[in-house]
């Protein structure tokens, strides 16, 4: 499956675990603007380990 071009929606912290930006709590008790647009959380992929970031879409669709 060809996976350029889209959004993911979840994404692993190294001590809260796994987030899932569609949820208010990101599945683990925390607020999306902990995450949105903070440097230096170390936000990985869970399917490659690869650095991901927290983002909105021009339309507020969050995502990483």
């Amino acid at each position: 499956m060809d996976v350029r071009g889209l959004m993911g929606y979840t994404a692993v912290h190294p001590v809260w675990g796994r987030l899932d930006a569609s949820l208010d709590d990101l599945g683990c008790g925390r607020t999306w603007a902990e995450v949105h647009r903070v440097k230096g959380l170390g936000l990985a992929c869970p399917e490659c380990g690869g650095r991901v970031f927290a983002r909105a879409s021009q339309h507020g669709l969050r995502h990483f």
